[in-house]
């Protein structure tokens, strides 16, 4: 079975998607499939920062084609001419073609160029279609929404989610084509030592740094805890966002006088993260959105517990698996106490109890549950 993915640019500061991109298509190439990566949006330069991502797909034998764009942008892009004659052969080479993202240009054109050479498709949206984030920039949404997204998701043969409760969040006429595949992280061989520098209590958020994640929240809360728990603590701050948003949050950082307490890496490359996990004791996320969250699934693979909120899709293994604690409400005093219970446990076990979880979320078994939807695809196609 020869499947090609379809995506915008595999940019690391892009999050999610283009390591789901780099995951699945390299555990599928893993387990004999032909795959092909064709890439609308990125820059040569952004290809060249990102090499690691190209790297792993030339190391699993994975074709991969880059459409011509002078710069890198999250919406993907068209490419010239030349690009769109490829994409055309490398669509009716395939037996299944999986499209990545929703608002993006290149969404506009595939479906049809599916449908005009008989090509069954399908797309994940990662997150795009949930109840919270169909409000984000309602209005800027609509002609987008009305002229191809629509049609897009009525052409599709089938619609891939993360998890049951993105599933759950998407309009209900799409419920019977959706079908919940999972994403994954690579598996943590060697686990991180337990050497430390010194004997703080370190919390860490790493991600996207957006008013969705509510770090705001995350600060107040630590601020209470830390005033309660008599001990030497720290909240590690990876990832970037826009500039404004940052400011108020050290602004309100100086305002409960936690400033000192907290470490702002920005965004951080592969190599320091293996770093920060290694001295991380729990991970935080009071986000109100997540249909995944690959920043729990890293912390549960490095055998740190999680602390989150009901609204992590996540949340869900990690209550589950006892792996950390689930808070039910937005509010600092408590997530405050659930701070103090993750400090003040046997942590030991939350270790153990998170690498249990991790197992399946590694990209191996995920990927059968995408291999066995391709196969029932392309045997059901007409």
């Amino acid at each position: 079975m020869h499947i090609l993915h379809i995506s915008t640019a595999l940019e690391k500061k892009f999050g999610g998607p283009p390591q789901a991109v780099i995951g699945i298509t390299s555990a599928l190439a893993s387990i004999g499939e032909g795959m092909e990566v064709f890439v609308f949006g990125q820059s040569q330069e952004s290809v060249h920062e990102n090499s690691e991502f190209f790297y792993k797909l030339e190391s699993q034998s994975v074709r991969f084609q880059i459409a011509k764009s002078k710069r890198t942008t999250i919406y993907g892009g068209i490419g010239t001419f030349r690009d769109l004659r490829e994409l055309i052969k490398s669509i009716r080479k395939a037996d299944v073609v999986s499209l990545h993202a929703i608002y993006n240009f290149q969404n506009i054109i595939v479906p049809f160029f599916c449908l005009a050479q008989r090509k069954p498709f399908v797309v994940m949206p990662h997150g795009s279609l949930t109840s919270y984030q169909t409000q984000v920039h309602k209005i800027r949404k609509i002609l987008p929404n009305l002229y191809f997204v629509n049609t897009m998701l009525g052409l599709a043969n089938t619609i891939f989610v993360a998890t049951q409760v993105e599933l759950e969040e998407l309009p209900k006429k799409f419920h019977e084509k959706t079908r919940v595949v999972g994403l994954g992280v690579d598996p943590i061989r060697k686990l991180v030592s337990d050497e430390r520098i010194d004997d703080s209590f370190n919390f860490t958020f790493m991600g996207r740094i957006a008013p969705k994640k509510q770090l705001d929240l995350t600060i107040k809360s630590f601020a209470l805890f830390q005033n309660r728990y008599k001990r030497n603590t720290k909240l590690i701050i990876c990832g970037d966002g826009d500039e404004p948003y940052l400011k108020e949050i050290r602004q309100l950082a100086h305002e409960l006088g936690v400033f000192q307490s907290l470490d702002f890496r920005g965004w951080v490359d592969n190599k320091e993260k293996r770093m920060i996990w290694s001295i991380t004791d729990c991970f935080v996320l009071t986000s109100s959105d997540e249909n995944f969250a690959i920043a729990v699934a890293e912390a549960l693979s490095n055998g740190i517990p999680c602390l989150l909120s009901k609204k992590v899709a996540l949340s869900a293994i990690v209550k589950s698996h006892n792996a950390g604690i689930v808070f039910e409400e937005f509010s600092p005093d408590l997530i405050a106490d659930e701070m103090m219970g993750i400090a003040s446990s046997r942590h030991q076990s939350y270790r153990d109890a998170a690498i249990e979880a991790s197992k399946k979320l590694e990209w191996q078994t995920v990927a059968e549950k995408w291999h066995s939807e391709f196969l029932r695809i392309v045997a059901f196609y007409p």
